[in-house]
């Protein structure tokens, strides 16, 4: 029974993909969650001494590119609002305060967003940010899968996605910095903040969920392949997200078959 339940899972997360790239890829914004001893694992003289143990908000990010009239006045934001942000979407490096990071994120993203084509108020874009912190509790998905921070285990992409698909049925995106480190988990809405699947990609890499910032030295031996740099927070439209792709690769056919084929197995055990 265990074995057809995972290959159902497998099947089911491969066919999500699948379909997100028929259909083509509705984003409208992304939420990106952040894991703090990631992103100060190699730029430790910025960052505060006492980390969060938890993910943290890097921000909500809407694909509108017109902007609202509002502007950034905190005196806004209620007080019980203002006690969750500093909680979950605080500064932690030296040189930004809470206050300038939000404003940094409002006059940025904030003032782009729109639910349904009308404009979010300040209050509204930084209520709805903490509420959808608190309905995707990354933390609690991966350790739920035995994913937890560890300065020695590696996990797959493959392995993080497949986790949190089963958690919110739909496929999220995984920023990795300087192809080491576990960085961000992005969950991808629509424009009514449905969730919907992100784009595929950094699949093959096999990532640090780092439980201390001393966790670099597992790395010194290895050869960087890549830039060491955060992924972007603009929302891109892919054209191999798009309705435009006419044919499938022949791996993701194959993938596909060979999922098929084992669930085909697993039933008949």
């Amino acid at each position: 029974m265990v074995q057809v339940q995972f290959a159902g899972l497998y099947l089911l997360a491969f066919i999500s993909i699948l379909v997100t790239k028929i259909n083509g890829n509705d984003v409208a914004f992304k939420l990106a969650l952040e894991w703090p001893n990631s992103f100060c694992i190699e730029q430790k003289s910025k960052c505060k001494e006492n980390l969060p143990s938890d993910w943290i908000i890097h921000g909500l990010w809407p694909k509108s590119k017109v902007k609202s009239r509002y502007m950034f006045n905190l005196s806004d934001i209620s007080n019980h609002t203002r006690k969750l942000m500093k909680n979950w979407w605080p500064s932690i490096t030296n040189n930004r305060t809470d206050e300038d990071l939000w404003r940094h994120e409002w006059e940025k993203h904030g003032i782009f967003a729109k639910e349904n084509g009308s404009d979010m108020t300040l209050t509204q874009y930084f209520e709805k940010t903490i509420h959808l912190k608190t309905k995707y509790n990354i933390s609690q998905f991966l350790e739920m899968c035995n994913i937890t921070p560890s300065d020695s285990n590696l996990y797959r992409v493959e392995e993080i996605k497949l986790c949190i698909f089963e958690k919110t049925k739909h496929v999220p995106f995984i920023c990795q910095r300087c192809e080491k480190y576990m960085l961000e988990v992005r969950i991808c809405f629509d424009k009514r903040f449905v969730a919907v699947n992100c784009s595929d990609a950094n699949n093959g890499l096999k990532l640090l969920y780092p439980k201390t910032v001393s966790a670099s030295r597992i790395f010194q031996s290895n050869k960087r392949t890549g830039a060491c740099t955060t992924c972007s927070d603009q929302i891109q439209i892919q054209n191999s997200d798009l309705v435009g792709r006419s044919k499938y690769s022949l791996l993701e056919f194959s993938y596909l078959w060979l999922l098929l084929s084992l669930c085909s197995w697993c039933l008949l055990f």
